[in-house]
């Protein structure tokens, strides 16, 4: 993994690793450290609550297809 700091109107970290590459845009007035880690922990409580819907949509579809029955 290498992670390049770019900064001009707004700062990112240039993150490349072994699947690709992908730039994060870091909070002002924050570490590029801290911004990160607050990024990931977001994108971590999306992923768990998009995961959580699908689960309920799933046992919606189930819910469904046992009526039928």
């Amino acid at each position: 993994m290498e992670v390049k700091l770019l900064i001009g109107a707004h700062a990112y970290a240039h993150i490349q690793y072994a699947g690709g590459s992908m730039d994060v845009l870091l909070d002002a007035g924050h570490s590029p450290e801290f911004s990160l880690s607050r990024t990931a922990s977001e994108l971590q409580d999306k992923a768990k609550a998009i995961i959580r819907r699908a689960e309920i949509i799933q046992q919606a579809a189930a819910y469904l297809e046992a009526q039928k029955a």
